[in-house]
């Protein structure tokens, strides 16, 4: 074979080899490709999965195995809204503990509706309701929702009606009826408990004087004490703590009292 002819045949065997080499360098980019594509569609399957079982967000596949599509206007439930507000992290917590006062607060009351309660109140007892003192100022209402207590430094329901007073005014009976008990509480300071047919009334926050004696009739109007201190509210502005309590439920006592002003 002449060098010339030899040469070709060189040339054509390299262009050869090359074509071989780069089919085999396609073939295996085209392999190397799929494997890719296929890992990745494992791994949405797989993060799909977890996100549905998570979120609650199971698809039913019915008795034909396959998924059942909602339709276009229905609802779908399940599916966890990620920017919905989360409004737990700013609700108070209800601190109860074994040291909260035993008429207030102890747990919170369940949510009623106050004109319910007022109604219930007012059947309950022979007449309306006057204020228990001269004056008929509110610094603190009543709340089914805990409030914090700047004493406690805590977050609790205030099942009460708290009234501005100035230390030694009187405190007056707001019905006829009969003096429950008469005790010293360590939260609740001095308190006297009227009961009116199936309604209790305590006057929290007494001083020492004027208190009646337990089982002694009283009518409204009367003296029943004076303002004094209601030791777990203390940081609070003087004042006098009523609650109002008809069978085993709390009431808001504004909804009851006949305030004038």
């Amino acid at each position: 074979m002449s060098d010339n002819g030899y040469s070709n045949f060189e040339h054509q065997t390299n262009r050869k080899r090359r074509r071989k080499r780069r089919k085999e360098r396609l073939g295996f980019y085209v392999a190397f490709a799929i494997c890719l594509l296929t890992v990745g569609m494992a791994v949405f399957s797989t993060y799909t999965g977890i996100t549905n079982y998570l979120t609650g967000d199971i698809p039913d596949t019915g008795d034909s195995g396959m998924p059942v599509t909602e339709p276009v206007n229905n609802i779908v439930t399940g599916v966890a809204d990620d920017n919905a507000e989360d409004k737990s992290a700013t609700k108070p917590i209800l601190v109860v503990s074994d040291t909260m006062p035993p008429t207030a607060g102890v747990t919170e009351p369940s949510p009623t509706d106050p004109t319910d309660d007022a109604l219930q109140t007012m059947l309950t007892v022979s007449e309306n309701l006057s204020p228990p003192l001269d004056s008929f100022v509110v610094s603190k209402p009543y709340s089914e929702n805990a409030v914090y207590n700047k004493t406690l430094n805590d977050w609790r329901a205030h099942p009460a009606l708290d009234l501005k007073a100035n230390t030694g005014d009187k405190v007056y009976s707001m019905c006829d009826g009969t003096v429950e008990d008469v005790s010293e509480d360590d939260f609740l300071g001095d308190l006297v408990i009227v009961k009116s047919d199936n309604c209790l009334i305590y006057y929290c926050g007494l001083g020492k004087n004027s208190l009646p004696q337990k089982g002694s009739e009283v009518k409204k109007g009367d003296v029943i004490g004076d303002v004094g201190t209601v030791p777990f509210e203390a940081m609070d502005d003087s004042h006098i703590h009523i609650e109002i309590k008809v069978g085993d439920k709390y009431t808001d006592p504004l909804t009851v009292i006949n305030n004038e002003e």
